[in-house]
C-alpha cells in the first residue's frame, strides 16, 4: 500500500469518526462553497429531537477559502419570531475549532486550504417549552457568514 492511499485511509477514518452528516439546508443566498458537512447528534435527518436536560453536539467539518481572523457562532430559533439563543449567539467560535486531521486544538487565524471540525456542545435546559422551531447556525466573520445552515428542531420531555 501507498502511503499516499495510506494517508488517505487515515483521514477518511478520522472525518468518518468525527462527523456524520445530519441533512440540513444551507442558508438562503449562501452557496456553500467550501462543501462543509454537519452532524448533529442523533439527528441524520430533520427534525432533530432535542430531548430536555440533555446536550446536542453541533459539528460542522470545512475548509477556509481565505485566512479566518476572527470567528463567531451565531444561533436563532424560530417558532413564529426569530429569536437568539441566549449565552451562545454573539460568542466567539475561535475556541472550538479542531484540525480535522488530529483532532487538536486549533484557534484563529484559520488558515485558507485547512480542514477544521467546529464542535458546540449545546445543553438543553428541562424548562423550555416542547415546541418544534427552525434552527438557524452560522459562523460569522465580521459579520459575514463563512457557514450556515438551517434545520427543523423540536424539543421534548
Amino acid at each position: 500500500m501507498s502511503n499516499t492511499t495510506l494517508i488517505l485511509l487515515v483521514v477518511a477514518a478520522v472525518f468518518g469518526s468525527q462527523v456524520n452528516a445530519t441533512k440540513v439546508n444551507k442558508c438562503d443566498g449562501y452557496p456553500n462553497p467550501n462543501n462543509s458537512v454537519v452532524s448533529i447528534t442523533n439527528c441524520d435527518e430533520p427534525p432533530c429531537y432535542l430531548k430536555k436536560d440533555s446536550k446536542m453536539l453541533v459539528m460542522i467539518r470545512f475548509t477556509p477559502d481565505h485566512n479566518i481572523y476572527e470567528l463567531t457562532t451565531r444561533v436563532w430559533g424560530k417558532k413564529w419570531i426569530w429569536m437568539a439563543y441566549s449565552g451562545v449567539d454573539s460568542t466567539s467560535a475561535c475556541d472550538k475549532v479542531y484540525y480535522a486531521a488530529d483532532g487538536t486544538p486549533a484557534s484563529c487565524p484559520l488558515m485558507k486550504g485547512v480542514d477544521y471540525i467546529y464542535k458546540y456542545e449545546l445543553y438543553i435546559d428541562p424548562w423550555y417549552p416542547s415546541i418544534s422551531m427552525i434552527i438557524h447556525w452560522s459562523l460569522q466573520e465580521y459579520g459575514n457568514d463563512i457557514e450556515c445552515f438551517q434545520v427543523d428542531g423540536e424539543i421534548t420531555s
